[in-house]
């Protein structure tokens, strides 16, 4: 990624490659009340090529079930097979991660107890053996 623009300004704009991938994003804004600056993570996804999840309640206070979105005009076995999740990993906003689930076979929708976890907003990320998926929930 590039930075192109953004200084002192409310905005600001990455420039991505074309690799399809995922990553992270840590910005720091320092304004007259905080001079250091409070640091952010954000979790990006570029080029995401159809691959997406659902996670539902969103928001929860329990359980989340986590499944992969099943592509537009997927046919065949390799297009359903691309759709089965191999990882998950549960972040928080400063980019701790909070649970890590493992699959080796595979699995197109499992559902994930959250309730030990304090309420905010969290980022869970999925991997189908190919490309990383995200979607941020909130738990309650």
């Amino acid at each position: 990624m590039t930075y192109s623009s953004g200084q002192n300004t409310p905005s600001l704009t990455l420039r991505t490659g074309t690799t399809p991938g995922t990553g992270t994003v840590t910005l720091r804004v320092a304004n007259a009340c905080d001079a250091g600056g409070s640091a952010t993570v954000k979790f990006l996804q570029i080029n995401n090529c159809g691959f997406a999840i659902v996670a539902t309640p969103n928001p929860s206070d329990g359980n989340v079930n986590i499944s992969a979105a099943q592509p537009q005009g997927a046919a065949t076995t390799a297009d359903i097979n691309q759709s089965k999740l191999y990882q998950i990993k549960i972040f928080d906003q400063s980019g701790n991660i909070k649970g890590v689930y493992n699959y080796s076979g595979g699995v197109t929708n499992i559902n994930i107890d959250i309730s030990s976890l304090v309420a905010g907003v969290y980022t869970i990320q999925a991997y189908n053996g190919i490309e990383y998926a995200t979607k941020q929930i909130v738990k309650q």
